[in-house]
């Protein structure tokens, strides 16, 4: 459960406070902030596709993962 939380709403502010690139480039796909993409139709660091993609990858690593746990737990 602390989980379900801590990834999509604390890692978006967590993140951005290191300065490698690489991590800065992988918070810009966190599924806040593809939102953020989709909710101004704003087109950086991507457009409006690509956050619809980000936000379904992230639906099905979430749904993968309760699916997973259900399975496991509850067989």
């Amino acid at each position: 459960m602390t989980a379900a939380f801590v990834l999509p709403f604390g890692l978006p502010q967590i993140l951005p406070l290191f300065t490698v690139d690489a991590v800065q480039e992988a918070a810009s796909y966190l599924s806040a902030n593809a939102a953020a993409v989709l909710g101004t139709a704003a087109e950086q660091p991507y457009g409006p596709g690509t956050a619809v993609a980000v936000l379904a990858a992230w639906t099905l690593v979430f749904l993968g993962a309760g699916y997973a746990a259900l399975r496991g737990r509850d067989s």
